[in-house]
């Protein structure tokens, strides 16, 4: 029997988090987010595809609208890079 591999926290693209960890629950738009925090539409797009890193500014909006800190932001994307790049 195959065992199936199941992905750790870390292998999760931070954009993902965001969709199903911040966005869906509070029922807040992609269009909402990048209105209210400044964030270029396209931009959060490609990061809630995978597509895109989280930057520090990127980090500092999330964090201001979201009220956390941006290093929260920041040690998503830094425990993505280390896990994939294994």
């Amino acid at each position: 029997m195959k065992e199936k591999k199941i992905k750790n926290l870390a292998q999760i693209h931070p954009g993902e988090i965001l969709q199903d960890e911040f966005l869906m629950p509070f029922k807040i738009t992609n269009d909402m987010l990048s209105r209210e925090a400044c964030i270029c539409i396209n931009e959060l797009n490609e990061l809630l595809k995978g597509n895109k890193h989280i930057t520090e500014d990127i980090a500092a909006k999330l964090g201001d609208f979201f009220k956390t800190t941006p290093q929260f932001w920041l040690g998503l994307q830094s425990n993505y890079d280390k896990a994939v790049l294994k």
